[in-house]
């Protein structure tokens, strides 16, 4: 039995709160800019979801914030080391994300990291 399905191409142009999981990932190595951006997407988020009446409920369920999403270098000084992670990045996403949902160490455990994102994913 052959079954034919037609699917038709959605363009979304708008971050949809209670439908998309946002994914932000952040490599933090080797330099410390991904710091600031945790605390920029913290903050523009928290703005611009209060001026949509979303509740306090939606960073939790459709925001994933992922810190250690980095590869391994393969030239260089560091090559296939992946002990350039800046560790005190851990405290700015605590001050950024530990309020509201908490984030994922992948850095720390990568498995379990994308395990936990793959069942976000599937909600």
């Amino acid at each position: 039995v052959a079954v034919k399905v037609e699917v038709k191409a959605q363009c979304v142009t708008k971050y949809r709160p209670g439908i998309d999981l946002l994914e932000l990932h952040y490599d933090h190595a080797p330099d410390r800019d991904d710091g600031h951006s945790a605390a920029l997407d913290r903050t523009i988020l928290d703005s611009t979801l209060k001026k949509k009446g979303c509740k306090s409920d939606t960073f939790k369920s459709r925001v994933n914030p992922v810190s250690g999403t980095y590869g391994y270098r393969v030239r260089g000084p560091k090559a296939d080391k992946p002990d350039w992670f800046v560790e005190e990045s851990d405290d700015v996403m605590d001050a950024a994300w530990g309020d509201c949902g908490g984030w994922l160490a992948a850095a720390a455990n990568w498995n379990a990291a994308v395990k936990a994102s793959a069942k976000k994913w599937k909600r």
